[in-house]
């Protein structure tokens, strides 16, 4: 019973270590915010163009919030706005705030 127990603890932890690497990607750690959007408009299934100016870069809890929102973002024009094409938005973060994010919206039917 004791090494069933055992066993069933280390795959919950697996599972978990496989979830968190799943929401805070490898090479957003490693390569920055930059690699890691261009990451994720690559594996887009329509053309997403990315800009990134970034004359440092940001904290890890920025990148991880610009990450996560322009990662959804797409995930919502891929499903519902029947888009031909995106563009990454525009993050500005100077030291000491605040951070803007630009978000545009096409909105012609």
């Amino acid at each position: 019973m004791l090494d069933e127990a055992h066993r069933e603890a280390k795959e919950a932890i697996e599972e978990l270590s496989g979830l968190v690497r799943g929401l805070h990607p490898a090479v957003l750690e490693d390569r920055g915010l930059d690699a890691a959007i261009s990451g994720v408009a690559a594996r887009a299934p329509l053309p997403v163009r990315v800009r990134a100016d970034l004359p440092s870069r940001p904290s890890p809890t920025i990148e991880a919030v610009a990450y996560f929102v322009v990662s959804e973002a797409l995930t919502n024009v891929v499903k519902h706005a029947e888009a031909s094409r995106a563009e990454v938005l525009t993050v500005d973060s100077p030291v000491g705030g605040p951070t803007v994010m630009t978000v545009e919206l096409p909105c012609v039917p």
